[in-house]
């Protein structure tokens, strides 16, 4: 049977934890759920849910199944399911998401997009065949192409620049 891991809003188990003290300057790839406080420069893509904390503060383009920010974000969001931006939250920068929550007190400054098509997970579903992708591994399609996307762009607006150079660039 086929289930959907729980959000960051009803779950506060996190996989990864990045400190307060922390800084990170290279590309992230996690699987699980990740709570960012510390200081991130380069991409990011989760396959599960991001929260990004009030002393947060992520120079990177970011790619997951939810994304909260409570901190400070300066790039290009895409989530699966939703983006929700807290009232200590500060988004510099375009995003794209099926569902979008601002509460009261956030910023926002950027483009939004509701286009990116979420992926529907029957929980109640009792096909388990090698041909039904689990929801991990359609997350994971998901993040893999819009990664690409986001690269490909920006390797089309950077003279003589290939996708892997770009990939770790600061944006």
């Amino acid at each position: 049977m086929l289930k959907k891991s729980k959000s960051l809003q009803g779950d506060t188990t996190m996989d990864t934890i990045i400190g307060t003290h922390t800084q990170i300057e290279g590309n992230i790839h996690s699987v699980g759920n990740l709570r960012i406080e510390g200081k991130i420069k380069g991409s990011i893509r989760c396959e599960a849910d991001i929260y990004i904390g009030t002393y947060g503060c992520v120079h990177s383009n970011i790619f997951a199944g939810n994304v909260i920010i409570a901190g400070e974000v300066f790039g290009d969001v895409k989530a699966v399911d939703h983006i929700t931006i807290e009232p200590t939250g500060k988004l510099t920068g375009n995003i794209e998401s099926p569902r979008l929550i601002f509460k009261e007190g956030g910023e926002f400054n950027g483009t939004s997009s509701m286009k990116l098509k979420s992926i529907a997970v029957d929980s109640d579903s009792k096909d388990d065949s090698a041909e039904s992708p689990s929801y991990q591994e359609a997350i994971s399609n998901v993040v893999q192409g819009a990664m690409g996307q986001m690269l490909k762009g920006q390797a089309d607006t950077t003279n003589d620049a290939s996708a892997e150079s770009v990939a770790g660039k600061v944006v």
